[in-house]
């Protein structure tokens, strides 16, 4: 894709350098997690509508279409990306083929492909939860409400103004990519529009399809989907341990790494080289970094920071008294536990649990057998509800016996006095 936008080699060889040598999307690919299939379909995406603008191909469109049905199949924002590309071959097909006919003509060959992926899906959630819809409700309903008596007491969601959900994305996307491909990036985007402006080309329009990913990640910030992440800041770039703090859903920031990989490369194929090669030489200052952190120029998703003494002691104690049963307990805190423990995953309830996890807060006898409460932990989830509210504490006293105490590290397991309400299949 740099290649056809810059003619350049040297800046697509350094453009493809910010993709392959993120320290993240080298964690993730080892992991079973959706990001780099899903970026592997948004390259592929791209590429296609960028050679379909170069060539005037109606063929590239085809495998454009099948890219993004594969997005729709991965994960929801790739939902974003066609809305978003239906539009723009609408609008492409409109000034390239200056025929009505000839528009509509593409626009259905390319919308009967490209949403095949989105139809299989509401399908399949029709069938196993009722309702087509299921996707937007679970991104847009609030979390559990805590009550005192008849009293509202704090609402526990991720509702936030509009800006505020802006920043908190672009604070996402800044730390998994880079501070300094950021950089390269914002630079990147005033040099592409330039030359838009110059050539009257209609590159811009597949290079700014992907930011419908950003619009998303936005509306869902806004009203549910969390981040919890370090605040963006001088102090935070200038710390070697900012990679230690807490990073919740941080790795959504890395959907947009091969756009920047791209827009990137205009930075590096300007006319003087040696400028382009002097420019790159800083991102070599994040990849430093990667093992040798006197600063934090990019969150590293695989810093492992030390856990307190309590956590394989914890371990321990499930390896030598688990029988059976649910166990409630924070991921943002003990995912590390929860791998080692040994455990089929679908034995916690834990913040990814959706519906399990709210129900449990307010009752936990309804499905869990065991309740980790870590007090000593900042980022423990299940704490707060239950420390700072006198009814649940109450409710988890009454159901459930304190099996294991650590009083030093103050982490806690309850164990159910008899089985719980419900079997989660």
């Amino acid at each position: 894709t740099s290649k056809l936008l810059t003619k350049s080699i040297l800046g697509s060889f350094l453009g493809l350098s910010i993709y392959a040598l993120n320290i993240n999307i080298l964690f993730l690919q080892t992991t079973a997690m959706s990001e780099t299939l899903f970026l592997a379909g948004l390259s592929a995406a791209i590429y296609y509508f960028v050679k379909w603008v170069h060539t005037r191909s109606d063929f590239d469109l085809i495998p454009a279409a099948i890219a993004v049905s594969a997005l729709s199949y991965t994960r929801y924002e790739g939902w974003s990306i066609l809305a978003a590309s239906v539009l723009m071959v609408v609008v492409l097909s409109l000034v390239i083929k200056r025929s009505f006919k000839k528009a509509e003509g593409l626009t259905i060959l390319y919308t009967s492909l490209a949403i095949t992926g989105f139809l299989a899906w509401t399908i399949y959630l029709w069938a196993i939860f009722g309702d087509p819809l299921y996707w937007m409700h679970v991104y847009t309903t609030p979390s559990a409400v805590s009550t005192d008596s008849e009293q509202v007491v704090q609402i526990h969601s991720q509702q936030k103004p509009f800006m505020a959900a802006v920043w908190q994305y672009f604070t996402a996307f800044t730390w998994t990519i880079g501070v300094i491909p950021t950089f390269f990036c914002i630079l990147g985007l005033i040099i592409m529009m330039i030359k838009t402006i110059i050539n009257r080309s209609l590159y811009f329009l597949p290079l700014l399809m992907p930011l419908a990913i950003y619009l998303f990640l936005v509306l869902s910030l806004k009203t549910e989907t969390p981040i919890i992440q370090p605040d963006l800041n001088w102090g935070n770039i200038m710390w070697p341990y900012t990679s230690a703090q807490t990073g919740f859903n941080i790795r959504y920031g890395i959907l947009l790494l091969p756009w920047v990989a791209i827009i990137s490369s205009y930075v590096f194929s300007l006319r003087f080289k040696l400028i382009s090669l002097l420019i790159f030489s800083l991102f070599f200052v994040q990849v430093l970094s990667y093992q040798n952190p006197k600063y934090s120029v990019i969150y590293n998703i695989a810093y492992n920071p030390n856990y307190t003494k309590a956590y394989p002691l914890l371990v321990g104690w499930f390896k030598s008294h688990y029988a059976d049963g649910e166990i409630m307990i924070s991921a943002t805190s003990h995912e590390n536990e929860m791998f080692l423990m040994g455990f089929d995953y679908k034995t916690y309830i834990q913040e990814g649990s959706g519906k399990y996890w709210k129900e449990s807060i307010d009752n936990p006898s309804r499905y869990a057998q065991y309740a980790v409460i870590d007090a000593g932990h900042p980022d423990d989830s299940l704490a707060p509800y239950f420390l700072n509210n006198k009814h649940r504490m109450g409710i988890l006293e009454r159901d459930y016996d304190l099996a294991f105490d650590d009083h030093k590290e103050n982490v806690k397991v309850y164990k159910k006095k008899v089985p719980p309400y419900f079997k989660i299949n």
